[in-house]
């Protein structure tokens, strides 16, 4: 910034953020980070979001440590990956089978359906109602698990979410436990 007299005003330093003001930085960052993954895992935006969070975690860390609290926080941070990785795994596999592997899916429970209902039958001397019901519960799960695992990746989707809440949102059980294991509100 200038002046009228052409002086340069130097910018106010930035003062240390705070523990809450970094969670609600990292939570933000952190779920910005995991949409780019479930789009793309290898985009562009992955590969500059992924120092920030980084970063931000290891503030976090610093802070915690200061705190003497950093191993509890560290396997909060442990928990929250885990459940993160888990949830982008399914969506990432709810995205691939609504889109190119979906007839050889369907094709792959039709053959397996057929394979189930007269391997009942005719090896282990099932009635056919029974063989055939079999069957058919096998082609149905076929035909729906893509639909069966994009409502699982929603749900899991849910639970990160409430797992990432901040202090701004309503209060749930990790952000109560975390300020409370770090005595900070």
């Amino acid at each position: 910034m200038a002046t009228e007299a052409g002086q340069e005003i130097p910018p106010k330093p930035a003062g240390r953020r705070t523990f809450s003001e970094t969670m609600n930085c990292y939570f933000a960052t952190e779920s910005a980070l995991y949409e780019e993954k479930s789009r793309d895992p290898n985009g562009g935006m992955v590969q500059l979001l992924q120092p920030v969070v980084d970063a931000l975690r290891h503030e976090l860390i610093e802070i915690a440590d200061a705190k003497g609290v950093g191993e509890d926080l560290r396997s909060a941070i442990r928990v929250e990956e885990a459940v993160e990785a888990h949830t982008l795994w399914i969506r990432t596999t709810a995205g691939e089978l609504q889109d190119s592997r979906l007839l050889s899916l369907l094709s792959g429970s039709l053959l397996l359906g057929y394979a189930v209902s007269f391997t009942a039958y005719d090896i282990l001397d099932m009635d056919w109602l029974p063989a055939l019901l079999l069957g058919h519960v096998i082609i149905s799960l076929g035909f729906y698990l893509p639909w069966l695992m994009d409502i699982l990746a929603t749900y899991k989707e849910r639970q990160l979410r409430e797992l990432r809440r901040t202090e701004d949102d309503p209060p749930n059980e990790w952000w109560t436990r975390g300020s409370t294991i770090l005595h900070i509100t």
